[in-house]
């Protein structure tokens, strides 16, 4: 299988994925329950897709980005786990810029 084809199944399985319904069901919550802060922005009430199949680590978040990753359509972004991961990444050569708060 191919990167792209083993990463275009991984993030296919993680929409459909109904093993532990409580994630998923906070997830949509939070897409039609916008937080104060974020209430312009669109929800993505899905998991937040895996990115670059050529990376050489993948780190796979835990549970929805409710208020974070989920208006923003990108891991860690905007939430607590965000504000300590980035730093890291990017210390370790892994990301471009030391935060990442929103999309833009």
């Amino acid at each position: 299988m191919g990167a792209m084809s083993w990463l275009n199944v991984l993030n296919d399985r993680g929409r459909r994925c109904v093993r532990c319904p409580r994630p998923g069901q906070y997830r949509e919550k939070i897409g039609r329950e916008k937080r104060l802060a974020y209430i312009d922005q669109e929800y993505w009430p899905q998991p937040v897709p895996v990115g670059d199949p050529d990376a050489k680590v993948l780190i796979l978040g835990l549970a929805p980005g409710a208020h974070g990753s989920n208006p923003h359509r990108r891991p860690f972004t905007g939430d607590g786990s965000g504000y300590f991961m980035y730093p890291v990444l990017h210390a370790a050569g892994f990301a471009s810029q030391p935060t990442a708060t929103r999309r833009e």
